[in-house]
This record gives C-alpha cells, structure tokens and sequence, in this order.
C-alpha cells in the first residue's frame, strides 16, 4: 500500500501532482493578504516558533486545502495525536529522526573518514530505531488506541511493509550490530612528560574512573547535591575532547585504534559502501515517505503543543464541524450556508503575555440561510475591529483543519478570505485616500466567490456620510452579487437597513453609562451611537461645555 501525505487527502488530481512537485522543489508560499489585517501573521508565528526554520510550516498555514475531504482527514490526526500515547510517539519520532539528522550533517562536515562514517552509522541507528519504534507505537493491541485516522492508518500499514522488508531488516540489524562492535573498543591512554601511550585497555569494566573523578572534584567544589551548579562536569560528561573536529593528537589515536582493531574498522567502511554511497557519505537509507512525513507531522505537533498551552492558562478550543455544499445539495437546507460560533475570542489577544480569558470578551456569531451579509456598528474602541479579526481567524483555523478558539463552531469550507481594514494615509502616495481604497477594492470585488469571506473595516472614513452610505451600498450589492460572505464594520447603520440577506451587528456599551464599552456584539437594529458625545464630554467640547466657556 502507498503512503504519500499525512495533510493532504489522496484525490489523484492533478492538483495534487503539481503540489507535490512544488513542494519537493521547496516552493515558497507567499503570505495570504488578510494575514496583516488578521493578525494571523502573529498567531501563526506563534504557533510554529523555532521549528520554522528546520520544517518550514508557515507554508502549511498559508495555503487552504480546499477539499473537505483533506479538512476532515487532518481533524482525525487531530483527534488521534489527543491520545497521549499516539502524541508521545510522535514526539519520540520526530526526536530520533532530529538526532539523525544531526548525525548526518556531522558526516558531512568533518573531514576525518573514520569519524565521519561513524558518524552516519549513529544516524542510521537513529534512523531505523525511529521507523521501528513508531510503527510498534502505532500497531494495534492490548493498550493501544483503535486508530480513528485515515491517514495514520495508511501510514501504518505502509510503515509495517516498510520495517518487515528484507531490505530494512538487513540494513537495521547490520546497522545495530556494527554500532555495537565499534562501542566495544576500548583502551587506555597513558600520558606521560613528553609522550602519549595507547595501548589495550586491562582495567576492570566495573571501575567507573569518570565517575570517581567528579566524585572528587565535587566534594573539593562543595557541590554536595546532583544537579546544583558548580563548574564541574557531570560523570557521564567528562571529556578531554569537545570539540567535533578532531585534533592531530585525536587523529594519532584513532590510527593506532584501527591498527589494532581492523576487523570493525574494515566493517563500517564496508557499511558505507551499501548504505551511504560509499565515501561520498550521502544518507541514502532514509526513505522519502518517512522524511516527508517527519516534516508534515510537526504541522499537528506545533498547532498541539500552542492549544495545550493556552489551554494551561485558561483559554478553550474545539474541532469545528466544516459542511460543503457538494455533501448537501438536494438535503431541503445547504448546511454549507451556516455559520454559527460560540464564545469565540481573537487569538492575536489571547497569545500576549499576561493575557488570561477573564481579560477578554467572547462573543458569538449566527448565520442562517439565506443572510450573508453583516453590518457591525457602535462607538469606537468598542471591539469592532476585534470581532472581525476573530471571525477571520476562526474561518481560516476551520478551513486548515485545526482546532479553533471558541466553545463551539459551525461553518461553511472557506477557499479564501479578503480583508480591507484602514491604514494609515502615505504622504508620498501619488493618489488620495480614498482612491487608495477604491484601488485596494478592486481586486476584492472581482475575486471574492460563495466560499469566501470579506471583511471591511470602517470604509470610506474620509468621504461625507451620503457619499459613504451610496457607495457602502453599491459595494454589498456586488458582493452579494458574487454570494459571499461579508462583515462590514462602519458607522453608517443605514447599510443595515436593506435587504433579507443582510443582519445587524451592533458594539454595545453599558445602558447605565453609554462611556463604557461591554465589548459585546449582539444582533440588533442599529442604534446610531458611535461614542462622538461620549468623546467630546470627555474633552469638554460638548454644547454645555462650550456654552460654558464662552459665557465665562
């Protein structure tokens, strides 16, 4: 049975062929361009951390599968990798074949021959030690967790054939047996004034001198208790060689060892001729299926590790239920249409240091056939801005396959989403403001489709309310022309006047005191308050105010 990917779900397209062979040249993914607006530029960088610069997964968050079957087919790895003994392998996995490649790239860089074939013999060892113990982790029986993945499953059976071919079976067992016949060398080095002496080492194996030694050195430091600090090394890391490049008096050591010990020796050099293209020292056991899969992996193992985290400090998430239009066409309701999120909150908030869930608002959002469009008003600095990049971030989390921040979701599979938030204006623009914006729209307008997602952030900010409001309409209308999905955030609470497709979103501030924000969006009529009054009381520029000052 093949095995090709653990992301992506195996269709035979020709999309698929073209993905592989991009991937494989090391195609780079450019940032999508709701990215900035979203803030998930930040999320994601988060998410993956360090091991960007080892697996390069920002390209895996960057591009939309676009098949519910590859959504649904990354939920179950997710759902399997929550088992902690399916996690811990894969750990285990991805830590062995990290210590391989650390081996290898050693062969690769030094220069003594011995040293360097040793050095991929370690990596081999790594190597086969990986694939054995992943594919026992991942084999069921007494204890083990029925395998709820697709693709965990096919890899299981792929690896099974893999590990049980005569070829792996040779080359582990050889691999095992040489590394344990060179460790079985052993010596002595006796310095003298003016001379170094190797010769067969007689003294009893049992006699741990290393251990004596920082035995020694530690009462002489005062260390009294293992693991507090002291400048002396621990037993098992003492050593008069550190550096990886070996020295001249290393290299006059090694030559006597092989002299005296040339059956291993003469066995390693043979080792490299079968598997590592002799001389040349080129990995050439490790299967393609298993690298690729060490590196798709780390995809879950990032977006794990980053919910277990906020977890930790407070923050829930869950597994969307993701429709698709084909799945229910002819059903009486197309549940692809739905949208429907619980106590959602911006990720962009949550991850800042500090930051705990009673710090942030939830809110939720609802949408049902046949509304499309939603038009969020209220005060400034009222969470607007906030909803919307949530929105934005769970869709886009959905439509990867991963978990997404609020208790619950439901929604549709998203092929794109398109962002228009304001930015600050460029003297040296050649063009005015909202030139600069009708330029940005355009592209929006031609591309946006059923599937995707707009959002629009305070519009036409510059022009007069009944400029803003007569082209604040003509953009809905082409959008709902085009059947996506939009979020319009504006102070112009007439757009939500028009039509059945179109819902009301407002920012609400405290009934009691309009001055203060809730940070709850609720679906209601807009109620034309957007904090003007709130923020001239505030700078004493409200008609009492001035009447005031004037008189006096």
């Amino acid at each position: 049975m093949s095995f090709h990917s653990i992301l992506w779900e195996a269709s035979g397209s020709q999309e698929d062929a073209a993905r592989l062979q991009r991937e494989a040249r090391g195609g780079i993914v450019p940032e999508p361009s709701c990215f900035s607006d979203l803030r998930l530029d930040r999320v994601v960088a988060s998410i993956v951390g360090d091991a960007e610069q080892e697996y390069g997964l920002n390209r895996h968050f960057r591009e939309l599968p676009g098949s519910l079957a590859t959504v649904l087919y990354r939920q179950d790895v997710m759902r399997a990798l929550a088992d902690g003994d399916i996690h811990a392998a894969m750990r285990s996995f991805s830590l062995e074949m990290r210590r391989m490649r650390v081996c290898t790239d050693h062969a690769k860089r030094l220069h003594v021959p011995d040293a360097r074939r040793k050095w991929m013999l370690d990596g081999a060892v790594c190597y086969g030690n990986a694939a054995v113990a992943l594919e026992k982790a991942l084999r069921p029986g007494a204890g083990t967790p029925r395998l709820c993945s697709e693709g965990l499953l096919s890899l299981h059976v792929w690896l099974s054939d893999y590990v049980s071919s005569e070829w792996f079976r040779a080359f582990h067992t050889e691999s095992c047996a040489l590394q344990v016949e060179l460790e079985g060398i052993r010596y002595a080095v006796e310095v003298g004034k003016d001379r170094v002496t190797v010769h067969q080492d007689e003294c009893d194996p049992a006699e741990d001198y290393a251990g004596m030694l920082a035995g020694l050195f530690s009462r002489l430091s005062g260390k009294s208790e293992p693991g507090q600090k002291s400048g002396v090394p621990d037993a098992g890391h003492l050593s008069f060689f550190t550096d990886l490049e070996m020295g001249l008096l290393e290299i006059r050591i090694l030559a006597v060892l092989e002299k005296n010990n040339p059956v291993p020796f003469t066995h390693l050099s043979a080792w490299c001729r079968s598997y590592a293209d002799g001389d040349n020292l080129v990995p050439s056991f490790v299967h393609a299926v298993l690298n690729r899969f060490d590196r798709e992996i780390q995809f879950y193992l990032s977006v794990i590790a980053f919910t277990k985290e906020l977890g930790r400090r407070g923050f829930c998430f869950s597994m969307p239920e993701v429709g698709d239009r084909i799945q229910h066409a002819g059903a009486g309701s197309d549940n692809r249409r739905r949208l429907m999120i619980l106590d959602g909150y911006d990720l962009a908030l949550a991850i800042r240091e500090g930051t705990t869930p009673d710090g942030i608002v939830p809110n939720d959002c609802r949408l049902e056939d046949p509304e499309r469009q939603m038009i969020l008003t209220g005060p400034n600095q009222g969470g607007k801005t906030t909803y919307g990049r949530m929105l934005g971030q769970i869709l886009w989390l959905a439509s990867l396959g991963c978990p997404v921040p609020c208790r619950k979701a439901e929604v549709w599979l998203c092929d794109g989403i398109f962002t228009h938030f304001s930015v600050e204006e460029d003297m040296e623009m050649q063009s005015g403001r909202l030139q600069e914006e009708l330029r940005r729209l355009g592209p929006i307008l031609s591309q946006a489709g059923p599937d995707s997602l707009v959002v629009l952030n305070e519009l036409f900010s510059t022009t007069t309310v009944r400029d803003a409001l007569a082209m604040g309409q003509r953009i809905l209308d082409q959008l709902d022309e085009n059947g996506c999905f939009c979020l319009y955030v504006t102070h112009a609470g007439d757009l939500a006047k028009a039509g059945r497709r179109c819902v009301s979103l407002v920012a609400e501030v405290r009934s009691d005191n309009p001055d203060i924000r809730t940070f709850r969006v609720v679906r209601r009529p807009a109620d034309g308050y957007a904090g003007a009054h709130a923020i001239a009381r505030k700078y004493r520029l409200d008609y009492p105010s001035l009447k005031e000052r004037l008189n006096a």
